[in-house]
């Protein structure tokens, strides 16, 4: 019912045990991210260990220092100075979430010609069928006649 999909939701939402929420492989791909940050490899990232990393990657000192800023107040939910992996991979995944949610709502919107926010039939029918072809009433003949032979026997 809904008030447990909220409940899961909150509770994704707030759970600080990313691992639970991922795949073995996935975790250990994202801790080989991690290490990139963790530099002295003490299970945390500094804002002198994003700078570094930043200005190993290309980018000038002084944006390293600004964007290091930025990444620690982004990242550093609880505060304390240092990104731990915890937070490191909650950031991971909401990241990954909106970037999904954008490609979503763009597909979405391939389909929704008109721009009502709704996919009806006629919508569907067109994208799915472009090309011109009328499959969707051969594909639906072939599982009456599928239907009609099962009924038969």
């Amino acid at each position: 019912d809904i008030e447990d999909i909220d409940a899961m939701i909150t509770l994704q939402k707030t759970d600080t045990h990313v691992e639970r929420l991922m795949s073995v492989n996935r975790i250990e791909d994202l801790r080989q991210q991690f290490k990139r940050c963790d530099i002295d490899g003490n299970n945390y990232a500094t804002v002198e260990e994003l700078v570094q990393l930043l200005s190993s990657l290309g980018f000038a000192k002084t944006f390293a220092k600004k964007e290091a800023q930025k990444i620690m107040q982004e990242l550093d939910l609880n505060g304390d100075g240092v990104i731990d992996f915890g937070e490191f991979a909650t950031a991971w995944e909401q990241h990954q979430f909106s970037a999904n949610d954008k490609y979503a709502h763009a597909v979405f919107n391939v389909f929704d010609e008109n721009g009502d926010g709704y996919i009806d039939a006629n919508e569907l029918k067109a994208v799915l069928f472009a090309d011109g072809d009328d499959d969707a009433e051969i594909i639906y003949k072939e599982e009456k006649n599928a239907d009609d032979e099962d009924e038969e026997e």
